[in-house]
């Protein structure tokens, strides 16, 4: 996506609520690190015409980056939404990807019909550190699909993700970054220079960051 459309899609999330800013007193993320900034794209589902422009969005960065993909995942399960409309758009099988295996029945992590040699399209909302997204990649080929690459909304841009996903030979794509959202937060007063400082020191070094500045959370 070029530059302009990475500041639409981040103006959507900050108006809606699906992107929160607060550097004063940080959030804490699924991963345990500290975060001045949080997303939940989840509520985008309850703002219809927004969530039909970033499902069109997905729909279109998957056929853009995989023509040939035959399955669609979802991450648990805040992907699985996103990952419900591409795959009905496309007409592709939907699986979905949880946290940790169940403890009962089959015991399954990997929830569908996932053909092997299957390529896979993982599907997520943001990409923090990538540790849960990366956890859904090594679940997929562990139950036999091979995963072509992650489509998600946002990405913080973390170096540590980047590594993570250049390690695994995984390309990511996003309809929007941590510099696009900061961007469009300081031309529309959400937040001040200060506070852009602040959030780009926390992506410099994500998991030492509130330590060094004694920093609580919500």
């Amino acid at each position: 996506m070029n530059a302009s459309g990475e500041r639409a899609i981040a103006k959507l999330l900050l108006e809606t609520d699906a992107i929160s800013l607060n550097p004063e007193d940080p959030y804490r993320g699924v991963s345990g690190v500290y975060t001045p900034i949080y997303t939940d794209a989840r509520t985008l589902l309850s703002h219809q015409p927004e969530r039909k422009r970033v499902g069109a969005a997905m729909e279109a960065l998957v056929r853009r980056h995989f023509p040939r993909i035959e399955v669609i995942a979802g991450v648990a399960t805040s992907g699985i939404p996103w990952a419900s409309w591409i795959a009905a758009a496309m007409n592709l099988p939907l699986i979905y990807v949880r946290g940790q295996s169940k403890r009962y029945g089959k015991q399954s992590q990997v929830e569908g019909v996932l053909p092997p040699g299957s390529s896979t399209v993982i599907i997520d909302d943001v990409i923090n550190t990538g540790k849960s997204t990366l956890d859904a990649i090594k679940a997929v080929r562990k139950a036999g699909g091979q995963v072509a690459g992650v489509a998600a909304i946002s990405t913080y841009s973390l170096a540590p993700a980047s590594e993570a996903f250049r390690r695994e030979s995984i390309a990511l794509f996003t309809l929007t970054n941590r510099k696009a959202i900061l961007d469009q937060a300081v031309q529309t007063g959400m937040m001040s220079e200060e506070g852009i400082a602040v959030v780009n020191e926390w992506a410099a070094d994500p998991f030492k960051w509130k330590a060094k500045r004694g920093a609580s959370h919500v």
